[in-house]
């Protein structure tokens, strides 16, 4: 699996427009808008206001983008480059002797998880610089509030890169299914904007978000379970496992759901 995974990185690495718009644009996005925000606050409304900066909790927002639909386009873009290349490319019949077939899908996917990781580590690294380094220059004092501790932040992480992860699964099905970059991205970019859209029509709460087996009320669930207030309770423990649980399983699923039907597929022509 090593080798595989070391080939695969090489593979992709020629991709770089694609990586580039797929991996890197999210976190850049975040990263400037984060800047541009703290650049253009004037450092006498925070005393005015008598708050500091919260870099923890502006992290755990930035790396919540993963749950944004247009956000998850672009990384979708990026799965299907991943999973599609050698469809578009008919480079399967070539690929299929040298290896299993559940080995390379699972190359692929691992592949995918670590450029995942690494987007939203820049996220998270990218937001905190643009955030901090302005302020300190101002003199704006540091102080997070609760729930804003790292703790928080490594749970918010864990949960956008599941909810990546079960996107990856389903953009890699669909790109087995349909042997298409496009068919591969846009089936799970339109069900995460409905789900969005749903969600904003009917406002849920987060015993509720947990119950709707989907990838993005499930996200969703946890996340509220980690910002909840004392006062304001979000989601309960027992509905944030549960929905942790359903990303694990749409994650898993998917990725087995795509390895089934990729061993099962003719690639005489491919």
């Amino acid at each position: 699996m090593n080798h595989l995974i070391a080939a695969e990185w090489l593979k992709q690495s020629r991709q770089r427009a694609l990586l580039f718009w797929g991996f890197a644009a999210v976190p850049l996005f975040v990263t400037l808008v984060a800047f541009a925000l703290e650049t253009v606050t004037p450092g006498a409304l925070h005393s005015q206001l008598g708050v500091g900066l919260h870099p923890i909790r502006s992290a755990m927002r930035a790396v919540g983008i993963a749950g944004n639909p247009m956000a998850q386009l672009f990384f979708a873009v990026g799965a299907a480059a991943i999973f599609g290349v050698e469809y578009r490319h008919s480079a399967w019949r070539h690929v299929v002797p040298r290896a299993g077939r559940t080995p390379l899908v699972a190359a692929k996917f691992g592949v995918f998880a670590l450029l995942a990781l690494g987007s939203l580590l820049l996220a998270a690294g990218g937001d905190l610089l643009a955030s901090l380094l302005p302020a300190l220059a101002r003199g704006i004092p540091v102080a997070d509030a609760p729930p804003a501790t790292l703790w928080h932040l490594a749970c918010a992480f864990l949960v956008s890169l599941l909810e990546l992860l079960t996107l990856g699964g389903a953009v890699a099905l669909m790109a087995v299914l349909t042997r298409s970059t496009l068919g591969a991205i846009l089936p799970p970019f339109l069900l995460s904007f409905l789900a969005a859209g749903a969600q904003a029509l009917y406002l849920p709460s987060g015993d509720q978000l947990a119950r709707i087996p989907l990838p993005s009320f499930a996200a969703d669930a946890v996340r509220t379970w980690i910002w909840a207030q004392p006062e304001e309770p979000g989601a309960s423990a027992g509905a944030a496992a549960f929905a942790t649980f359903v990303l694990i399983a749409w994650a898993a699923g998917t990725f087995a759901a795509a390895a089934l039907v990729f061993n099962r597929q003719d690639l005489g022509a491919e």
